[in-house]
Parts: C-alpha cells; sequence; structure tokens
C-alpha cells in the first residue's frame, strides 16, 4: 500500500469554506490510493491550538507553526537577489521543523502540498516525489491588491510581492514533479508548463432532496467566510453601493449572509447575518439568487459551484466567475459596475422566469464537468505517474503533456472549425489591426485616423477605442463610418484602453498609434515587408518629434544589420534596461499571439506601461528594426499624463517607473547579472525621487521605508544624499520638495 503525505495551511475539521472543501475532496481522491496521513502548517498559532486529530477522517501526523522571520535590511536585500529566495511571506518553519520534515519525506511515495506558501514556509527548494497544488497564484492575489490598495506605502508593498512572488512562480517546474492549477487561464500565468495539470475545482455531487421554494419575500443569498478579506471587501461593497438600489424597487427583500464572523462587520436595514449554517441546502431553497461580488482572490469560487448545484440563480463580478466555463446570460450573469449589478438583481427578483432559465443551465452545466466525482480520474493519473516515476524514467512529462493536450482537444476542434470557415471568407479579416486608445483628444484624433487611412498596404482594420471621452471625441470618430471600428468604454487609462481593442482585434498583426501621432504612408508597408522576408514577430521603426528631429533609441544597444536600414536586435531587453529611450509603441507591430503570451499590458501602470510590455515581450522575441523614420511623435500633448508635473501625476508616474525598474532589477539579476549595475543606478535615482514625492505629500513613513531601499540602491552621491536627507531631516526636505512640488 503506498504511503501518502498530504500538507496544508487548514484545518480540515473547520466549518466549509472554498479551500477546505477542495482540500478534503482532494485529500479523500487520495486517500483511495493509499494511506494518507497529514501534516497542518500554518503562521495563524491559533489555529493551530484548535487542530485535532483525525483531520476529516485522516491521521494528523504533525502540526508545524511558521514564526515571523526578523532579518537585517542587508540580509533582506541580499536575499531578495537570489532566485532560490523562499521566504516572501516572512514566516517560515525554524530549522528543527524543516529539518524534520525532510527526514519524514523518505518515508513516503508521494507528498501532496496545498498552497505555494506552505512548500516555501519549510525552505525545500526541491521537493521528491511532490505535487503542488496552486489554488490561488499569489503574484495574481499581489496584483489584484495592488489595483485595489488604497495608499501609496500599500501600492508599494503590493508591487514589491507581486514582483518577488512571480520570480518564484518561474521556477515551480524545476522545483515540484507536478502542478496543479484551478483553471486553465491560471494554467496560461504559469506560462503553460508541461507539468502543470489544471484540476478543477468541484462541488458535493450527492443529490439534493430539499426543493427550491423562493419566499414571496425576496431573498438575496451570499455564502462564504468573512474572515476572508476578499468576501468582507465584495460583501461591503454590495452593501453600500447596490443593496440601496435593491431596496428602491424591492423594499420588503432580505440580505441573508451565509458565514463564519459576519457579525463582526456587517448589519443595516433588511440585513440578516446568519453565522454558520449547517444546513445551506435549506437555506439555499428559499433564496430568490446568489451573489458573488468579489473583486480580489485567486483560483475558481467553489461558491460559484455551490449555487449552480442547488439550482439558485447567480449574479458575479467578472473575477466571481472567473476560471468557469460558462457565458454571461446563459449559466449566470456577469456585472462589474455597481448599477449593472443592481440592475441585474431587480430584473431576476422581477422575473422569476428567467432566474429559473439561468438556474436550469447552470445545474446541466454542473452535472456535465463540475463534480469531484469527475476529477477522481485525474488524480488517480496523477499518483500513477508520480508514483512511477523512478521505474518510467522520462514518462511523468511525456505524460503532462499528452493530459494538457487532452484538456485542450475540445478548444483546438473548435479552433479548426472556425479556421476552415475563415477560408472561404478569407478576404473579410484583416491582416492588421490598428488600435487607437482616446481620450478628449477630439481637435486632433481623426488627423491621426486619416494618417493609417493614407497607408499604401491595405489589408488592415481600424479600432479606435474611446476611454470616457467628454468633449466630442465619440462623434468625431463616427463619422468615419464603418472605415472605423469603434468602441466605447468608461474612463480606465490607456493601458485598458489598448487591450480593450487587441482582444477586439481580428487581425493577426497588430499595430499601436497614439490619437495625436501621425504614420508615415509607407510605415505598415515597410514593416510588414521585413516581418515576412526575416520571420520575425516584432517590427519597430525610427521617428521624428514634431520639429523634425530625429529621436535616438537603440543606437545604445547591439544590433545585427541584416540590409541597409534595417537590424535585428536579439537582446532586445536591452532596449529597455541599458538605453535611455526604448522603441516607442506607435511604432510597432506585433503578432497577436505574442502579445496575448506576454499577458498584453499592464492596466495598473500609470506610465511606463509601454516599456513594460516591450521588457516582457524582450523575453519571447528579439525585434526587427527598420532605421528609417516612419512615424511622427507629438510628445508634450494636451490630456497626457507623462509631462505633468502636479504632485499626484508625478507620484503614480514614478510609482510606476519604480514598479518596472524593480522588476528589470530582478530578472535581470538572474538572467543577466553583468546588466544589473545599469538599471541599479536607475532604481537608486527613482526610489530617491519617488521618496522626495512622498516626503513633499506629507507621508512621512513610507517617504522613510524608499529611503532605506534609497540608500541601498543609490547609484550617485546625489541620490545617496537625497535619501539620507530625508532619514536625518524629513522636515526640512519636506518644506523644499513642496515648492519644487504643490500639493
Amino acid at each position: 500500500m503506498k504511503k501518502i503525505l498530504c500538507l496544508t495551511s487548514h484545518d480540515l475539521n473547520a466549518p466549509d469554506y472554498g479551500a477546505v472543501l477542495r482540500v478534503r475532496n482532494i485529500f479523500q481522491m487520495l486517500s483511495q490510493h493509499g494511506e494518507l496521513h497529514v501534516v497542518v502548517a500554518s503562521h495563524q498559532r491559533d489555529m493551530l491550538e484548535n487542530v485535532r486529530s483525525p483531520q476529516a477522517g485522516f491521521q494528523l501526523r504533525d502540526k508545524v507553526h511558521f514564526p515571523a522571520t526578523h532579518r537585517s535590511t542587508a540580509r533582506r536585500l541580499r536575499d531578495k537577489l537570489s532566485r532560490k529566495f523562499l521566504n516572501i511571506s516572512g514566516h517560515q518553519a525554524t530549522p528543527h521543523d524543516c529539518e524534520r520534515l525532510q527526514k519524514m519525506l523518505p518515508e513516503y511515495d508521494l507528498v501532496w502540498v496545498h498552497g505555494l506558501e506552505v512548500a516555501n514556509g519549510f525552505n525545500i527548494w526541491r521537493w521528491p516525489k511532490t505535487v503542488l497544488d496552486v489554488d490561488d497564484i499569489p503574484s495574481s492575489l499581489h496584483h489584484q491588491r495592488l489595483s485595489q490598495a488604497a495608499t501609496l506605502s500599500g501600492k508599494y508593498w503590493e508591487c514589491r510581492q507581486m514582483i518577488l512572488w512571480r520570480r518564484n512562480e518561474k521556477y515551480l517546474s524545476e522545483r515540484f514533479d507536478a502542478i496543479c492549477v484551478c483553471s486553465e487561464p491560471d494554467r496560461e500565468k504559469l506560462n503553460h508548463s508541461e507539468k502543470t495539470v489544471v484540476l478543477p475545482n468541484g462541488f458535493d455531487s450527492k443529490q439534493r432532496k430539499t426543493d427550491r421554494n423562493p419566499t414571496m419575500r425576496p431573498q438575496i443569498g451570499f455564502v462564504g467566510t468573512f474572515k476572508y478579506p476578499s468576501n468582507r471587501d465584495g460583501v461591503r461593497w454590495f452593501i453600500e453601493n447596490v443593496w440601496p438600489s435593491v431596496l428602491l424597487e424591492f423594499p420588503q427583500a432580505r440580505l441573508r449572509l451565509a458565514g463564519e464572523a459576519g457579525k463582526d462587520f456587517f448589519g443595516g436595514q433588511n440585513i440578516d447575518v446568519l453565522g454558520w449554517v449547517a444546513d445551506m441546502d435549506h437555506e439555499t431553497a428559499n433564496w430568490s439568487l446568489a451573489i458573488v461580488p468579489v473583486f480580489t482572490g485567486g483560483g475558481t469560487r467553489i461558491k460559484i459551484l455551490e449555487a449552480f448545484s442547488r439550482k439558485c440563480p447567480v449574479i458575479s463580478t467578472s473575477l466571481g466567475a472567473y476560471g468557469h466555463k460558462v457565458k454571461n446570460g446563459h449559466e449566470l450573469m456577469i456585472a462589474d459596475t455597481s448599477k449593472d449589478f443592481a440592475e441585474n438583481c431587480i430584473r431576476i427578483l422581477a422575473n422569476p422566469s428567467e432566474g429559473t432559465r439561468l438556474a436550469e443551465n447552470a445545474w446541466n452545466k454542473f452535472n456535465e464537468s463540475c463534480k469531484w466525482d469527475s476529477q477522481s480520474e485525474c488524480v488517480s493519473e496523477i499518483v500513477s505517474k508520480i508514483c512511477g516515476k523512478e521505474a518510467h524514467s522520462g514518462s511523468v512529462e511525456t505524460w503532462f503533456k499528452a493530459i494538457n493536450v487532452l484538456q485542450n482537444t475540445t478548444i483546438s476542434s473548435k479552433e479548426h472549425n472556425e479556421a476552415g470557415v475563415s477560408t472561404t471568407i478569407k478576404n473579410s479579416i484583416p491582416r492588421v489591426s490598428v488600435i487607437i486608445p482616446v481620450f478628449n483628444r477630439a481637435y486632433c484624433v481623426a488627423d491621426a485616423v486619416e494618417s493609417v487611412r493614407g497607408q499604401t498596404f491595405k489589408d488592415y482594420e481600424i479600432i479606435a477605442v474611446d476611454d470616457g471621452s467628454s468633449d466630442g471625441t465619440a462623434e468625431v470618430l463616427e463619422k468615419f463610418g464603418d472605415k472605423v471600428r469603434l468602441i466605447r468604454q468608461v474612463n480606465r487609462g490607456v493601458s485598458a484602453a489598448r487591450n480593450t481593442g487587441i482582444r477586439a482585434a481580428q487581425g493577426n498583426w497588430v499595430a499601436f498609434l497614439d490619437s495625436d501621432d501621425r504614420w508615415h504612408p509607407e510605415k505598415l508597408e515597410r514593416q510588414l515587408k521585413a516581418i515576412d522576408k526575416y520571420s520575425a514577430k516584432i517590427c519597430f521603426t525610427r521617428c521624428v518629434n514634431s520639429q523634425k528631429e530625429t529621436l535616438r533609441d537603440i543606437e545604445f544597444v547591439s544590433s545585427i544589420s541584416h540590409e541597409p536600414e534595417i537590424l535585428y536586435v536579439q537582446n532586445s531587453a536591452d532596449s529597455v534596461c541599458l538605453s535611455p529611450r526604448h522603441p516607442l509603441i506607435q511604432t510597432m507591430v506585433a503578432e497577436k499571439k505574442l502579445l496575448e503570451k506576454a499577458g498584453l499590458f499592464d492596466e495598473s501602470f500609470h506610465a511606463a506601461e509601454d516599456a513594460e510590455l516591450i521588457f516582457r515581450l524582450s523575453f519571447l522575441s528579439g525585434f526587427i528594426y527598420i532605421d528609417r523614420p516612419l512615424a511622427t511623435i507629438f510628445e508634450y500633448s494636451v490630456n497626457s499624463l507623462t509631462y505633468t508635473e502636479t504632485l499626484g501625476p508625478m507620484a503614480r508616474r514614478h510609482q510606476s517607473y519604480l514598479r518596472l525598474l524593480g522588476q528589470m532589477y530582478w530578472r535581470l539579476a538572474e538572467a543577466s547579472p553583468e546588466k544589473v549595475s545599469a538599471v541599479r543606478r536607475q532604481l537608486g535615482y527613482f526610489i530617491s525621487r519617488r521618496a522626495e514625492i512622498a516626503c513633499a505629500a506629507g507621508q512621512l513613513p513610507f517617504a522613510r521605508a524608499l529611503a532605506r531601499d534609497g540608500i541601498f540602491f543609490a547609484g550617485s552621491f546625489r541620490d545617496f544624499a537625497r535619501c539620507a536627507g530625508i532619514l536625518l531631516f524629513p522636515n526640512l526636505v519636506r518644506s523644499r520638495a513642496q515648492k519644487k512640488w504643490p500639493v
């Protein structure tokens, strides 16, 4: 009989919530293959004291506390330069506990670890015969929290954590024999490693005996532990922004909150805080609909499947439905704004038959693929392949590659069918999609569009994304009729507008043009010829400013000349890291698949979003560069964040630069240590400047934290002196900085 060791940070005897349900069910399936022992490891000492054996029927082998670790600033910075740095969360087991676990591992045929923080907590790099279950990808969590953080110090912390976790996740396939994730999008975030398998969340498949009987008084329900910040924040958003609108239409409606610790946070008009509910079948049977107003968190929400299994209509945010293969308006309704969320709630309350239709579709979806029983075969294959690894050398990675192909068979077949159709309408699909993001540029956007229409290359479409303009920009674009595809959205920034355009693009190639810039007539023709000739995936060109002065960019990096005016840059990261100016996004033509593989633009950046994307692309491909000016760039335009000198925009701009340079520094420290010094000097400069801006804003604790890091990274005496001044004479620096940047 096989011996299996399972590690988790959750008490399996705790009341039901998402992570516990996943762990219990997976461990139950594993127990069918051998004797299973559990180790509970966490930094929460109070929780560990209450952990008792057996754990959901399994033998408790050990419980381990991860105490907070304390290290000097110099040691902390040295550690973070190492790709094998694991103490990202700041909690690790003692050396004695780490040694105890390492002695325990050889006793088992298979080790299953739930959660990357648990694995890192034991400070073990290579885990033998081990499967890592990553139901929440840490870098994604911190990326979401970064956009939600209310303070600059909070944003700075989340950014640092996100960068460190992304680097850690890069090496998972080197550390573990297999990695399980909840959904295909999560697998994509881990770069489609052949060792990564999708093991979706499920829900208990037992037959429900309680019939649905929604009460005459409408009830809207939420289920989930309120010890989890994402649940608390989501319900608070619903109560503050959606619930008042629902009560206006349905004054007798009740909001039912089922989950631990709810009474510590909520109360109010027509709100019932139930605490933990033992019989959720009976409770849910009375609900008119269930809500999932989640804006942060990782993995996939089991509460969606729970509602599906009980035939309860669901309204969710996009993130709440993340990872589930569902369609808006078919199995559930999706809304991300308070207005849309309220309208959908009112729609279902007013039309119960609409809710019944959604619930029936969701029930069919649940029976088809959302039960835990449907995952048992996948778990069995993992166990059999990992335990048989030594006997069948090389078979494990081959099997994982095969199972990933099988998981995508349905999608691939669909794509094949679509490809077959497209051959009959080939001429209607443009080769290049030109994306023009625009915000309040009614005075100049028509000239930008005309510069595209004047191209000698004609196989293109124009997509203009109006990012919430209020000056008549949309009306100007509408005059072009079907020559321009106009997409309108609420104001979310240039990165979000470009991403909207990329997702809507029909062409295999994507080009970008800002609404105040111009292309020269032969730009696309020259670029597409170079791309075809040299099988390139990215192509930039030289450009000039409004005074016809040539802008310098790749003079500072090495390149190979293919022919006059056409260069190839293999080490394309140098164009961002070493050059004072990187090639401009307004001149780029790139393969759409490559942009999608890189992850599109990071919408949390307020500046340098183009440099950040080019930096990520540089690790996927080199680029062709046409050394001839083929675009005119207007650098100082109205409504430009980049050149605004007021304190708020300056702070956001420098924060974005700081994030970008931080990513460059950590990544180059691993890949190209010889190039780190150039980035370090830039990083030291921007840390010191950002600290000075924080000082001017009166954020002295944040300024001091930055200044301490700035002293370590300082590349010049001036940067060092600026940071030292903030630490020693903060009020003096503050008064001088406020004269430079008025609050």
